[in-house]
């Protein structure tokens, strides 16, 4: 996701025909108003990056392993408390 691809004023998230590799047509993602919540609160944190969630280096974006990653950390740091 890259800032440039977000309008927040219409509340959507443009993917451009380049970055669609099945049908190379631009395709338009109606952003929640949780969504849009998020977005404005990050922009609080924006860096030099063109992506809205940048990875280690500015110049990558975060990789999907991440999320999974700190998410499944996060159950089992849960789960350890509920059985101690």
């Amino acid at each position: 996701m890259r800032w440039d691809e977000i309008d927040i004023a219409a509340a959507t998230w443009t993917l451009p025909p380049e970055r669609q590799k099945k049908t190379g047509v631009a395709h338009i993602i109606p952003l929640s108003r949780e969504a849009l919540k998020i977005l404005e609160e990050i922009t609080k944190f924006r860096t030099q990056s063109e992506y809205v969630f940048p990875g280690r280096s500015w110049r990558k974006p975060i990789s999907a392993n991440h999320f999974v990653t700190h998410a499944a950390r996060r159950d089992i740091a849960r789960l350890a408390q509920h059985f101690s």
